[in-house]
């Protein structure tokens, strides 16, 4: 236990100090990149900043301190850590060293990968500056020196790794991969983005503004979108390489969940700019006449500010749905490659990570509906962009009103043993329901007992009407799902009190009166057994074989 401790503490020290060695390179090459002229774009000219002397003078004197101070420290207990790998080979592949390699390997590439995205990013774009070029490529290059530096240790043991090892190697690989696939999926977004408005710009002729940098004369920075896609993608195919023999089912799953989630939430978002977008059209806006309404960029207001309040010139709704459309496909790809581990209660798991997302948007939707309605009713002049905004998400949550009768079909406790999925999106909405009910009445209740003692808070009382709309929207969803939670509820203890004991405990009878051996390990697999019913069956008909 002491010695695991200390090696901790090496790790800890030793990536303190290569971290801080980073930190110091990045700031003195962005120095010599200033002053060297190494940051201007291929036939572009930047906008320059003039380098100040004093601070050459700071980066010099910080890498002095460096080499004198932390690099010694660094070095020692790196030969402190190396040493006990000599006496002590477990060391070498044991779970200290890896998970400090793991670390470190998944943080420097993402810093390389997030340095070089932004240095090609503002490729094509007037706006571009050299100050921000120069900062983001010496990140990458000082990153890139300590990773060659981490990777020569990570390759200098070539025994195979503990199973502890490999699944921590494993973890923060994956987890780079999950922050890479948000950044491809925002990545394609402003890529098709942009080139949205690189075609309808010219279209509307100049008649909109987009900022002093982006005129009709300067078309958006398309070579720089489609780079900093590129970089993002080979970021990924290099993690997903690096995960692509793990055979660890929780991780696998736990993959697939997310990788469901991203695309879940990233249609989501599609659904809601498309039906805002519809309810426009439908209500007779002309500013939502496509293909203006296709930018994302606001137009300037009277002071020369980008206006954001202007809704309807902000429909970015062509991009989520490719990007989450290539994640879902891709997570299916994967799912039909390699079924779910834990059969019903992997799909059922990923089911409830597709729904969530539409179940919270449908009842933001409701809840703002709602409000729009006391407020009618109570005489207010509700206009037709409020109710845009309530429509667009209540039809961008529709699709929760399909998916849960399917979820809710799959996960009867009449019909199905595995439950641990059903309880979990069930409670998370009950809580979710509840907590916004009970704020939002408390806030309402205050507002209108507020302007009952003439205490100057919201006078005209729209406040507490629109937060008696969320009472009333998520008030009934919780009432529901409680339903829901204690109907279950009730199931699950008769089918406790009527099934057969196995050692005190209760167990639900059997799918069919004499299993085969095959069929026992079937349901097993599948999920419709736990190992403790397939033994009981097992003991119960001892002439299975």
């Amino acid at each position: 236990m002491l010695a695991t401790l200390r090696r901790i503490y090496y790790a800890i020290i030793i990536a303190g100090a290569m971290i801080f060695t980073t930190w110091i390179l990045g700031n003195l090459t962005h120095e010599f990149f200033l002053r060297l002229g190494l940051v201007d774009y291929p036939g572009q000219a930047l906008q320059y900043t003039t380098p100040d002397p004093a601070n050459l003078t700071r980066a010099l004197t910080f890498l002095i301190v460096d080499l004198v101070v932390v690099v010694p420290v660094g070095v020692l207990h790196w030969w402190l850590f190396r040493r006990d790998m000599v006496q002590d080979p477990e060391v070498r592949t044991g779970p200290v060293r890896q998970a400090f390699l793991s670390f470190l390997l998944a943080g420097y590439g993402l810093l390389i990968i997030f340095a070089l995205m932004s240095t090609v990013s503002g490729i094509g774009n007037d706006a571009a500056v050299q100050e921000a070029v120069a900062i983001p490529l010496a990140v990458a290059v000082a990153g890139i020196l300590t990773l060659a530096a981490l990777l020569a240790e990570n390759f200098s043991v070539r025994d195979p790794l503990h199973e502890e090892s490999a699944i921590l190697q494993s973890i923060f690989s994956y987890i780079a991969q999950w922050i890479l696939t948000v950044t491809l999926v925002v990545s394609i977004q402003q890529l098709i983005q942009t080139t949205l408005q690189a075609v309808i710009l010219p279209v509307h002729n100049c008649a909109v503004q987009f900022g002093p940098y982006s005129q009709c004369t300067s078309l958006p920075a398309i070579p720089g979108a489609l780079l900093s896609l590129i970089i993002a993608l080979l970021g990924w195919v290099t993690f997903y390489l690096w995960t692509r023999g793990q055979q660890n089912r929780g991780l696998w799953l736990a993959n697939t969940v997310i990788l469901t989630a991203i695309s879940s939430i990233t249609l989501t978002i599609f659904l809601v700019f498309a039906a805002r977008f519809a309810t426009d059209l439908l209500s007779g806006n002309a500013q939502a006449i496509f293909p203006g309404s296709l930018l994302s960029t606001p137009p300037l207001n009277t002071s020369g500010l980008k206006d954001y309040s202007i809704t309807y010139n902000s429909y970015p709704f062509i991009g989520p749905v490719f990007a989450g459309a290539v994640v879902l496909a891709y997570s299916l790809m994967q799912q039909w490659r390699r079924p779910l581990p834990e059969g019903k209660a992997g799909r059922q798991l990923a089911l409830v990570t597709l729904t969530l997302p539409f179940m919270i948007v449908f009842f933001i939707g409701a809840a703002d509906f709602l409000g729009q309605t006391l407020l009618t009713l109570a005489g207010r002049g509700v206009s037709t962009d409020s109710w845009n905004g309530a429509y667009m998400f209540l039809l961008g949550g529709v699709p929760w009103v399909w998916l849960w009768p399917i979820f809710a079909r799959q996960s009867n406790p009449h019909h199905s043993s595995v439950v641990l999925p059903r309880r979990v999106y069930v409670l998370i909405s009950v809580i979710l329901g509840l907590g916004a009910a009970v704020i939002s009445l408390a806030i309402g209740l205050y507002i209108t007992l507020a302007n009952v003692l003439n205490i100057p808070v919201d006078s005209t009382g729209d406040s507490a009407r629109i937060a008696f709309g969320v009472t009333l929207a998520t008030g009934a969803g919780a009432v529901y799902y409680i339903a829901v939670l204690v109907r279950d509820s009730r199931i699950l203890h008769q089918q406790h009190v009527t099934s057969p004991q196995v050692g005190g405990d209760a167990a639900p009878a059997p799918p069919h009166e004499v299993p085969t051996l095959e069929r026992v390990l079937s349901d097993l697999v599948g999920g419709a057994l736990t190992i403790e019913q397939a033994a009981w069956y097992l003991r119960q008909h001892p002439e299975v074989r």
